[in-house]
């Protein structure tokens, strides 16, 4: 997310009973380049001439030292004629010009980005709660799935609800955004992610293959990192440091279990995942013997609003991230549950 600042608006005593609300008017810069800085910061670019990325924490005020989960707001976006849009927000009321969503709490809003664009399609994924993609590019060509190519994305549904064997959420929206002017990245949401990636990547299949496990990775966040949460990256809001001590859960796990669920669909082969395993593990090996476990932690569970405590716990491998076993133990006791991941690992 773009850096947040700061700015103080001071009301005088004689006025404050009289004001009930404030009307703030101020625009967003995006880069002209993929790479390209506004103001001297990291800025990379959010929209081009038929797309755009909507990401809320740069478009939003709110008083500070307060609990974003206890803040409401009502978002409200008005979009170019013709345009297409997905977001996990639920729409309250839709217009020929704009569309107003749901009231929700600051904390899920931001957590709800937003995609738009002039060529656009979804496609459903099945699942129980039920899951989308939506695909917005810079051309109509790039919309073009293969009927194989979206049976991976299907059976990377079922095989994540299998794997974790629960679902969380009241919904899920895959949003892919395809285009050559926008850096390829990956932003995890609690019903959503924000994914990136070149314009070609249905269209060539060595593209397609190079960000093949981006969606399964994004995808598993929403397990471990969003609905189970290090305690440490659960902040009231955002102004509050985060503390990255189990950022080895948060990423390193989410890493392996992408990988799984990405060969387990059909969108890597095992020769691919093998080879992405090695080599991960190569560039992290060090001399020394590899410690047996990793020490557990605290982290937050339940979705987005919740901050319930429980110990997350695993069992390291080599070091860099993959894990093969993991293990958790839920706040009110009991044995860690430690499931097998089967190797090489096959479709369920």
């Amino acid at each position: 997310m773009a850096p947040r600042r700061r700015r103080h608006v001071r009301v005088s005593p004689a006025d404050s009973a009289r004001v009930t609300s404030l009307a703030a008017d101020f625009e967003v810069l995006t880069a002209l380049r993929p790479t390209g800085c506004v103001n001297g910061l990291e800025a990379p670019r959010t929209a081009t001439e038929s797309l755009a990325i909507l990401e809320w924490n740069q478009v939003v005020l709110y008083p500070a030292d307060n609990n974003t989960d206890e803040l409401r707001y009502q978002a409200q976006v008005r979009l170019p004629a013709g345009w297409k849009y997905a977001t996990a927000l639920r729409a309250q009321q839709t217009l020929p010009e704009s569309v107003r969503f749901e009231p929700t709490s600051l904390t899920t809003l931001v957590d709800s980005t937003l995609i738009a664009g002039r060529y656009f399609e979804s496609f459903e994924l099945g699942g129980e709660p039920a899951v989308r993609l939506h695909v917005a590019a810079d051309g109509p060509a790039a919309l073009h799935l293969t009927p194989t190519v979206l049976e991976h994305y299907r059976r990377l549904v079922g095989e994540a609800q299998a794997l974790f064997g629960a679902t969380h959420y009241r919904h899920y929206d895959f949003l892919y955004v395809l285009t050559d002017q926008i850096m390829p990245d990956g932003l995890e949401h609690h019903e959503s992610s924000d994914n990136r990636s070149p314009y070609r990547t249905f269209l060539d299949d060595d593209v397609r293959r190079a960000e093949a496990n981006l969606l399964a990775h994004e995808y598993a966040h929403s397990w471990n990192g969003k609905y189970r949460r290090p305690v440490g990256l659960a902040t009231r809001n955002y102004q509050d440091p985060m503390r990255g001590e189990l950022l080895w859960v948060y990423e390193g796990l989410t890493e392996y279990l992408g990988d799984v669920l990405a060969v387990r669909s059909g969108l890597l082969t095992t020769e691919e995942f093998q080879s992405e395993f090695g080599a991960q593990s190569g560039r992290h090996a060090k001399p020394q013997r590899a410690p047996l476990a990793q020490s557990s932690g605290h982290g937050a569970c339940g979705p987005a609003p919740v901050r319930a405590t429980a110990r997350l716990g695993c069992a390291a491998a080599p070091p860099g991230g993959l894990l093969p076993r993991i293990g958790a133990v839920v706040a009110g006791g009991g044995q860690p549950d430690t499931p097998t991941l089967q190797w090489p690992p096959q479709p369920r």
